[in-house]
């Protein structure tokens, strides 16, 4: 009985060992996505901006543009992902080829989402050549919508609660309103000009 009440406490503590590693790796996890998307904002904006001084100070065509970026994005993107793609753990290039002759859902992907992107990436150009480039980034801001009201619909409907967004009380309310202030603010600002 002692053998077991030891064993018991020796897996109880190797479950609490794993479960603070696994909340350290969290931790950091959450970090270097927090860092990612502030570096992915500054670029983003300083990107949009670049556009739109672009297309005003020429006549350049919004599309050749996003043509230019989508050529020079998958050039440069491609040779760091030969040259550095294996020392840096990012792919394990020699299995990608297999696994891509192997599954046809994996190769829809593989076309399909660039084609999203291209589509995406049309709508968005256009918006800046039409309007401007704070204009375009003030209704982006609208998508988190979206994405939010679409994760709590695929929590509570799907079958599967590892998806989707929980609604928390009283911080999902927080959320809500902070939507409101933004969509308010949105309003006021595009009555006035």
């Amino acid at each position: 009985i002692i053998e077991r009440a030891n064993n018991s406490k020796h897996q109880q503590s190797t479950i609490d060992d794993d479960k603070d590693a696994k909340m350290h790796v969290k931790a950091e996890d959450v970090m270097i996505g927090v860092v990612l998307i502030i570096l992915q904002s500054v670029l983003s904006v300083l990107q949009d901006i670049g556009e739109e001084i672009f297309m005003q100070a020429t006549d350049f065509p919004a599309t050749m543009m996003l043509g230019m970026e989508g050529s020079y994005g998958f050039v440069i993107g491609l040779i760091i992902y030969c040259t550095v793609g294996n020392r840096l753990k990012v792919e394990d290039i020699d299995s990608t080829m297999p696994m891509l002759n192997t599954n046809t859902q994996l190769r829809w992907w593989l076309f399909g989402l660039p084609f999203l992107f291209l589509v995406t990436g049309i709508f968005n150009i256009k918006a800046t050549e039409v309007t401007s480039a704070m204009t375009r980034n003030v209704w982006k801001n609208m998508r988190t919508v979206l994405v939010w009201a679409l994760a709590l619909g695929i929590f509570y409907i799907g079958n599967n609660s590892d998806y989707g967004e929980a609604w928390h009380t009283p911080q999902s309310f927080i959320i809500l309103l902070g939507f409101m202030v933004m969509s308010a603010g949105i309003i006021v600002y595009y009555s006035t000009h």
